[in-house]
């Protein structure tokens, strides 16, 4: 079966007698047994009786509705079908036939059993894949195998997926997101790219290990940091600040911090740092530095932890 746009801006980029070249790929759009075809703009001449037939349609509806009152949609939904069927059932002058007439007798004998889901519109574009492998939807970004920079692939996207097709084969398909941001797959990323993502996956084990080759209270520091939140990823960025601390001060000094705070009910990567800049570290005496009244009616962080 055959099916006549009506060249939709939308839909059409560009029509020629030999080949129609379409915004939405056709065959995944309609059914596998339909096809796609413009309306010829030339003779014969395809648009004048697809007008024709809008312009019967809105007659025999429209301008019977024009002055009829409608409280909800349903109603009005019910009155459209009522037309229709009488604008279908009508014979035409010519032929004594009706549009329903010809619809049992030549076209529904040809028609196949509907699909179990309705299908959804694809959109398609063509892009020259860039060095960031990656290709946008809707401002959000798609990976797509990075052997394949510098060439052109088609996109086709709808409401779930994104696919990225090389030719005939598809070389990447991903769910679909919404708003800006990223997808990438581990397997599309170059080698230096995806020992740096490995080389990003902290975890407390880390932290603890890197803060023991400093010294036991800064451990005792960064384990404090870690039990502070009821998801511990949450805190791997003091962590890193803590540990980034020894660059600027040394470990020395950043384990004399430490021991400073040590017995504080709340120890911060910006306590410590405070600590350093103004050079507590380096003052005699064992006292503690707490921003925590200590008395029995003010409770600490590890007070509401099971919260």
């Amino acid at each position: 079966m055959s099916y006549i746009k009506r060249n939709l801006e939308n839909v059409v980029r560009q029509v020629t007698r030999e080949y129609p070249v379409l915004l939405v790929t056709g065959p995944k759009q309609v059914g596998k047994t339909t096809m796609l075809q413009t309306c010829r703009v030339r003779t014969p001449r395809d648009k004048g009786p697809v007008e024709g037939l809008v312009q019967k349609t809105y007659n025999a509806v429209y301008a019977l509705l024009h002055d009829e009152v409608f409280y909800n949609l349903p109603s009005m939904n019910a009155r459209i079908y009522e037309l229709m069927d009488g604008f279908n059932e009508k014979p035409s002058r010519t032929t004594g036939r009706s549009r329903r007439d010809i619809f049992e007798a030549e076209e529904q004998p040809t028609l196949g059993k509907l699909p179990m889901t309705p299908y959804r519109f694809r959109y398609r574009k063509e892009v020259k894949l860039s060095g960031t492998y990656h290709v946008m939807v809707d401002k959000h970004n798609y990976s797509v195998p990075y052997q394949y920079v510098g060439q052109k692939v088609s996109v086709l996207w709808d409401l779930d997926t994104v696919e990225v097709y090389s030719g005939s084969s598809r070389i990447a398909i991903h769910q679909r997101r919404q708003g800006s941001g990223y997808s990438t797959l581990d397997e599309h990323m170059p080698d230096k790219h995806l020992a740096y993502k490995h080389g990003q996956g902290y975890n407390a084990a880390y932290f603890l290990e890197e803060a023991a080759l400093v010294g036991s209270n800064t451990t005792s520091a960064v384990q404090s940091i870690l039990n502070r939140t009821k998801h511990v990823e949450q805190s791997y960025k003091s962590c890193q600040g803590v540990l980034s601390l020894k660059r600027k001060y040394g470990k020395e000094r950043l384990e004399k911090a430490c021991k400073r705070l040590a017995g504080c009910s709340s120890i911060t990567y910006t306590t410590i740092r405070n600590v350093l800049e103004k050079n507590l570290d380096q003052v005699d005496g064992e006292e503690t530095v707490s921003n925590v009244p200590q008395n029995d009616y003010v409770r600490g962080a590890e007070a509401f932890m099971n919260i």
